[in-house]
C-alpha cells in the first residue's frame, strides 16, 4: 500500500466523504494498525560503504487524457532500504 498515495486522496473528501471513502478510511487505519511495530534497521557498514542516499523519482505529465492530471512517484533509499 502506498501510504501516502491513500492519504493524499482520501484528502480531496474529507468535507464531505460518503460511504466508500470510510471504506478506504477503515482500510488504511486497519493497515497502520497491523504495520505499527514493523520497522527498518540501519547499520553503520563500513564495508560495502551504503551508507548514501539513492533517490528514484518518475513523472507523467497529463498523459491521462480523460482527466488531464499529471501523476509523479518517488522513492528515497537510505542504506539499500527505502525511506520516506
Amino acid at each position: 500500500m502506498n501510504l501516502t498515495f491513500s492519504v493524499i486522496k482520501l484528502a480531496k473528501f474529507a468535507t464531505n466523504p460518503n460511504n466508500e471513502h470510510i471504506e478506504a478510511i477503515t482500510l488504511v487505519f486497519n493497515y497502520l494498525k497491523k504495520i505499527k511495530n514493523k520497522n527498518l534497521n540501519y547499520y553503520k557498514s563500513n564495508k560495502n560503504n551504503n551508507n548514501f542516499i539513492n533517490s528514484y523519482y518518475n513523472a507523467n505529465y497529463t498523459r491521462n487524457i480523460a482527466n488531464y492530471k499529471s501523476t509523479n512517484n518517488y522513492i528515497f533509499y537510505f542504506a539499500n532500504k527505502p525511506i520516506n
